[in-house]
């Protein structure tokens, strides 16, 4: 007897659904109180207010509604910003798909259209641990893709990670990590950079200083083998 060769799919989409279900039901209550764990958090909701949202039987809508941004854009109307966006939605194969949306605005916008952060094949229980983890990143997202926000260092570190390492939507189309060229040359020279901004910015009073001793300590022409990009 042949086995029917779309039964296994049909077995995995109904679990998932069942899975799915079990995490909507507690996902208002989750998401709050991860939100309430993260004390930048409270100036977005502040400014934009917080929702959270389920619009159909396959999504779950964490979101930021809009706010004035006290001046007039290009058609001379008042500027209205609307803040981030965490979605999760369980796809036709099973698969759960978590995305973010960036603030936007008739003033300015992000290169992508969302990022989607995870996507996979996720129990009730492991999305729920999940979900402080997507917070923080709405979070982050939410003060770098704002217009009028200064976003901290770790903030546009981890959204710089976020756009490089997860897959986007940019135009309407899917462009994958590894697609993506022209962000940076390497992995090293993006880690260099990343040191190197970090010093900068945070120990720019005695960064001189640093500099002189590692020449020193390793001599200048091994000083400038590290900083050479290959």
């Amino acid at each position: 007897m042949t086995k029917n060769p779309f039964r296994r799919s049909q077995l995995r989409r109904f679990d998932a659904a069942i899975e799915f279900r079990i995490f909507r039901d507690k996902a208002p209550a989750v998401i709050k109180a991860a939100a309430a764990q993260q004390p930048r958090f409270t100036y977005l909701d502040q400014a934009f207010c917080f929702y959270v949202h389920l619009p159909t039987k396959e999504t779950v809508q964490a979101w930021f509604g809009n706010r004035s941004m006290f001046r007039l854009d290009l058609e001379r109307k008042v500027a209205i910003e609307t803040g981030p966006t965490l979605l999760y939605s369980l796809g036709p194969t099973g698969e759960i798909a978590v995305s973010l949306y960036p603030c936007r605005s008739s003033l300015a916008r992000t290169p992508e259209d969302q990022v989607f952060i995870a996507i996979g094949n996720y129990t009730a229980h492991q999305l729920t641990m999940l979900v402080p983890s997507h917070i923080q990143s709405l979070t982050a997202y939410g003060y770098v893709s704002s217009l009028d926000t200064d976003a901290t260092l770790s903030e546009k570190i981890h959204v710089w990670w976020l756009r490089n390492s997860r897959p986007t939507l940019i135009d309407q189309k899917f462009v994958t990590a590894k697609s993506r060229v022209g962000v940076y040359n390497s992995a090293s020279a993006a880690s260099r950079a990343i040191i190197v901004g970090a010093v900068t910015a945070v120990f720019r009073p005695v960064a001189f200083i640093v500099v002189a001793y590692i020449l020193i300590r390793l001599g200048f022409a091994d000083w400038t083998k590290f900083i050479t990009p290959k």
